[in-house]
């Protein structure tokens, strides 16, 4: 191989290498952005309040709040 086709070729893959770290750049940027989101969606998840479905002594209670919770 002469040597401009040395210098081609470590060209070209000195451009890959930089192609691939600014990918690894973007990726890594988006990874930390998904990690703040999930914790984020962790602690809201945390701070809503626990709803227990009220327990019916008949069928219109339970049709009333079947309703309400349509209604919510």
């Amino acid at each position: 191989m002469n040597p401009s086709g040395k210098d081609h070729q470590a060209f070209t893959l000195r451009q890959d290498l930089l192609a691939h770290e600014q990918q690894l750049a973007r990726q890594r940027v988006e990874l930390e952005s998904l990690r703040q989101e999930v914790t984020a969606l962790r602690k809201g998840k945390l701070s809503l309040p626990v709803v227990n479905a009220p327990i019916m002594s008949d069928q219109q209670q339970l049709q009333q709040w079947v309703v309400g919770l349509g209604d919510a």
